[in-house]
């Protein structure tokens, strides 16, 4: 073998390095892109989701023989918000209760039952989705 020949198989040899390496980098960066992006997409969907989300509950009252459902404590909560929304957590005084459902159309009134009679006055507390929350006094 010529002295020009090693010189040029050494020469493609390391220009196929480069380009080898200069790929990877270009993948993993892209994909490292494209992960940052997603993550940043979701941060925003959520914010704009909470600006979009608004419950108030618009009364409670304990009917231990009500027609609307079968249990005692009824709460009638309105989302003002332009999304739909779901219970995520529901509270009578700082203890975990469980509704009897959970989804909140937007821009309606929903009727939530809950299974709680214990006598004086109380605290529920709704939070939804997007961690929008309020709060409502009511008396058994």
């Amino acid at each position: 073998m010529s002295r020009g020949a090693s010189e040029l198989i050494s020469t493609m040899v390391i220009i196929s390095i480069a380009v080898a390496t200069a790929l990877a980098v270009a993948v993993y960066t892209n994909s490292l892109a494209a992960d940052r992006m997603e993550e940043h997409g979701r941060k925003v969907s959520d914010i704009i989701n909470k600006n979009n989300e608004d419950i108030v509950i618009v009364h409670a009252e304990y009917l231990p023989n009500n027609n609307i459902c079968n249990k005692p404590l009824v709460v009638w909560i309105y989302n003002v918000g332009s999304i739909d929304t779901n219970i995520v957590n529901a509270t009578i005084d700082n203890v975990p209760i469980t509704p009897s459902s959970t989804f909140l159309p937007r821009q309606s009134i929903s009727i939530v039952c809950f299974d709680y009679s214990t006598p004086g006055d109380h605290i529920i507390a709704i939070t939804c989705t997007y961690t929008n929350k309020d709060e409502y006094e009511v008396s058994i």
